[in-house]
């Protein structure tokens, strides 16, 4: 504790052996792996923009993604870890705000 005696001392000769800690409260967030696949148009930089609309959710972590493209049209799965329901919801209607994807579907 940095009100011990001792730490105060240890700090004023010592202070690059100091290292602030954080405890840890012992509540662990648990996730769960779900599964996305995506269906729309086709067009130049689509994967590039589902991954930053996946990626800037903070409660959503990125496990997998493959695109296959069939003609003008292409089919995408994203597996993700998601905190919640809420959350993936959230990146669900995140993801259909991307001009060229029409649908979005949970596997799991």
């Amino acid at each position: 504790r940095t009100s011990c005696p001792n730490a105060k001392q240890l700090r004023k000769k010592y202070p690059y052996r100091v290292i602030e800690a954080l405890w840890y409260s012992g509540e662990e967030e648990t996730s769960y792996l779900s599964e996305l696949h995506i269906i729309g148009y086709d067009k130049l930089g689509l994967v590039k923009e589902v991954t930053e609309v996946v990626l800037s959710n903070q409660r959503v972590n990125l496990q997998g993604i493959s695109f296959h493209s069939l003609k003008n049209d292409f089919i995408g799965d994203v597996k993700v870890f998601v905190k919640d329901d809420k959350a993936l919801e959230v990146l669900i209607h995140e993801l259909l705000k991307i001009k060229g994807v029409d649908k979005v579907q949970k596997f799991n």
